[in-house]
């Protein structure tokens, strides 16, 4: 892999998310090593349901109790897709919304409802929120892993989670795996700066600020599929 490599060639990105990347100012391997997060969100952290405080971003794994998919009956644009997990700890209803024709289509609905099956183990991670109806968390991401115990291998759960500026018709998705994709290619990156203007504004040396380290860690495997 080089450098002014065009991400078109990298695995899993293809002509379709080139040109999505392209939306981006993103053509080649370099442009991806050198396009920063603009911030993270924290889901490393893992809690039961009966530790969940409004306000945090957390993971939590639980097991299906119940899971739904449906036409809002108030909006004729709007699906919406809610599962009731339980842990040791308590029970927590989690629930997603989406806008489109497409999510409106039986055939989607009844093939989310088959991906958490009742007794599935799912990791969940998000935002805290608080309402009238208790605690749940804010427009999780939801992922199936093997059992309770086993570790989480996701782009978004479970881990800190990179954001990226991004613009209309460019999933955050693509632009993770797209730079995950890239990784490989840090080492060919040149350091500007000397030594010692490093040391003494103590600075850490170029592959240490692309994002390898903290936003796109390698996970140890488990997750098969997830909604998000």
């Amino acid at each position: 892999m080089e450098l002014d490599q065009a991400v078109t060639y990298l695995p899993g990105v293809g002509a379709k998310n080139s040109e999505r990347l392209a939306k981006l100012g993103l053509f080649t391997v370099r442009d991806l090593l050198y396009y920063y997060p603009r911030d993270h969100i924290d889901y490393a952290r893992q809690v039961p349901i009966r530790s969940l405080v409004a306000g945090e971003t957390v993971t939590l794994v639980a097991t299906v109790q119940r899971c739904t998919c449906f036409n809002s009956p108030r909006n004729s644009k709007l699906a919406i897709f809610e599962v009731v997990v339980r842990d040791g700890s308590g029970q927590l209803k989690l629930s997603r919304f989406y806008a489109g024709t497409r999510y409106r289509n039986r055939g989607w609905q009844e093939q989310q409802k088959r991906l958490y099956p009742p007794g599935a183990v799912v990791a969940a991670s998000g935002l805290v929120k608080e309402s009238k109806y208790g605690v749940t968390l804010d427009d999780p991401q939801i992922e199936v892993i093997d059992h309770s115990g086993a570790s989480i291998d996701s782009m978004k759960v479970g881990r800190v989670v990179p954001v990226y500026p991004l613009t209309e018709g460019v999933p955050a998705d693509v632009v993770r795996k797209a730079v995950v994709a890239a990784l490989p290619a840090v080492s060919q990156l040149v350091e500007p700066l000397p030594e010692m203007v490093r040391s003494h504004y103590n600075l850490i040396d170029l592959q240490e600020r692309s994002p390898t380290s903290t936003t796109h860690q390698t996970a140890k495997p488990s997750i098969g599929r997830g909604i998000g």
